[in-house]
């Protein structure tokens, strides 16, 4: 099973911890053996995502809260990794600031092309 009933948070956590250069660690609960527990750890790494700017709540089936990655809803929890995924390996992948200088510039040739050519009605 990709997803595990009852996840504790821990590995999810700890993936959060790599990818954002955080430590969480330290307010983990462990070991996770209550609901409360594994809702807390679940919960730390949520909000550290959030302050990150992964979406959370614009998924189908309802927002990725911690009771659905800790009950093991395995649409939400995989939705919750291809969020992580796409938050971090496009900004990986693209420069932003590169990016935005590449869209003025293709703004700036379509708004060249709009405007009407005066040389070639005086031709006409």
């Amino acid at each position: 099973a990709v997803v595990s009933t009852q996840s504790t948070g821990i590995r999810l956590t700890r993936l959060v911890e790599i990818i954002t250069e955080t430590s969480l660690t330290d307010k983990l609960r462990t070991p996770a053996v209550s609901r409360l527990q594994k809702l807390h750890n679940v919960g730390l790494m949520l909000s550290q995502l959030q302050e990150e700017g992964v979406k959370l709540d614009n998924v189908p089936g309802g927002p990725i809260v911690s009771k659905s990655v800790v009950d093991g809803n395995q649409n939400l929890t995989l939705a919750l990794i291809w969020n992580i995924i796409f938050q971090y390996s496009i900004s990986k992948i693209l420069a932003m600031d590169q990016l935005k200088a590449e869209v003025n510039i293709l703004k700036e040739i379509l708004s060249r092309r709009k405007q009407p050519n005066p040389s070639a009605e005086e031709k006409d």
